[in-house]
């Protein structure tokens, strides 16, 4: 799916509640934030904020993150069978990328059903659905797609960390298969 909007970055000429307006080039666009973010963004100065779409038949939302972690999280998030955009924004507005992860890992449901309108059902929903898979979400760096080993140890449920380092002494120049299976044959060591 290709979005058109992916980052913003312009004066942020007012703000209130969980939104702000953005003055980019002579437009404001209105955004919603996180709430644990609103406070950091200061009326007057110059924000970068990376933005999420919503875009239906009767409204045209925007999210806006101050980390692109966030924003692929806010995507995922919205794959979940019963997660909407305003449901993403409200767990994005309680847990940053890397703590949500965190708490997906350790399939904590207290503090997933600690999120304003997430119930146990949901909170269930997004274990099953989001467990092992936010790898990419959560880096600083995109995973790189050009080593097709790399991608085969995370598809089986590695972290990008671990396929990393069980790649770091299999030799590159083998075929991707044998080096899967070296990697994982160091693994189970």
């Amino acid at each position: 799916m290709v979005r058109m909007i992916a980052l913003l970055q312009g004066e942020v000429l007012s703000k209130g509640g969980d939104s702000l307006i953005l003055l980019v080039g002579g437009v404001g666009y209105e955004l919603a934030v996180p709430s644990r973010d609103i406070h950091r963004l200061v009326v007057g100065e110059v924000q970068t904020l990376f933005v999420a779409e919503q875009i239906r038949e009767d409204a045209y939302d925007l999210y806006g993150y101050l980390d692109e972690s966030e924003r692929r999280l806010h995507f995922r998030l919205v794959t979940v069978q019963g997660i909407g955009p305003r449901m993403a924004h409200a767990i994005l507005s309680v847990y940053d990328a890397l703590t949500f992860a965190e708490i997906i890992e350790q399939e904590d449901l207290a503090r997933l059903g600690s999120v304003s309108g997430v119930g146990k059902k949901t909170a269930q929903r997004m274990l099953l659905d989001l467990k092992g898979k936010l790898v990419d979400v959560t880096s600083g760096e995109a995973i790189p797609t050009s080593d097709p080993a790399l991608m085969a140890l995370i598809q089986l449920g590695f972290n990008h960390d671990q396929a990393t380092q069980a790649l770091k002494d299999v030799d590159a120049s083998e075929p991707t298969a044998e080096r899967v299976r070296q990697a994982l044959k160091g693994v189970s060591r």
